[in-house]
């Protein structure tokens, strides 16, 4: 039987990654962003319906998960199966922040940091205090930076998203509202 190992490098778990026979990577994609934050969904090319995962993740079918998370979370899920062959998926939700908006990168876990943070455009948003985005204007950029989880070094890339303070982050509920007029 294949498991399915999750590593999630904001949350409370912790695991190695060891040499693999053949790594290749799993799709990732992501919802809209809303206030309770982004559905991100992993999809792997073969079938998962055998492998235990963590009971955050839910089985849309036979290839694929799904979970929430907030904005500008990073993770790292994969599955092993009995060969050592390792399909993977770097997960960096996206993020979406009103002008004047700050948003703290740092880890709060144990063994996991964040460094080297930059944003491609920086007259759409800065770093700030090394860890911090801050939104200066609207327009569209990447956040770019490095996570060690477990001495593990992983380079990531966040689409950020800046709005003008008029317009309003939608929740669902505001979102229905502006579809029916």
């Amino acid at each position: 039987m294949c498991t399915l190992i999750i590593c999630i490098l904001t949350a409370m778990f912790s695991c190695s990654i060891v040499n693999a026979a053949e790594l290749t990577e799993a799709t990732v994609t992501y919802g809209e962003i809303k206030d309770e934050g982004v559905e991100v969904k992993v999809k792997f090319s073969k079938d998962i319906s055998d492998y235990d995962f963590d009971s955050k993740w839910e089985k849309e079918n036979n290839t694929t998960i799904k979970r929430t998370f907030v904005q500008g979370a990073y993770a790292y899920v994969y599955a092993k199966d009995s060969n050592d062959n390792i399909e993977a998926g770097k997960i960096a939700v996206p993020v979406k922040l009103q002008k004047g908006e700050i948003l703290n990168m740092a880890s709060k876990e144990e063994g996991v940091t964040i460094s080297n943070l930059s944003v491609k455009d920086t007259s759409i948003a800065t770093v700030v205090d090394d860890l911090k985005i801050k939104a200066i204007k609207a327009g569209n950029t990447k956040i770019k930076g490095n996570v060690t989880f477990s001495n593990i070094p992983l380079q990531y890339e966040w689409d950020l998203t800046v709005v003008e303070k008029s317009e309003e982050k939608p929740t669902d509920d505001k979102q229905e509202e502006k579809n029916n007029k």
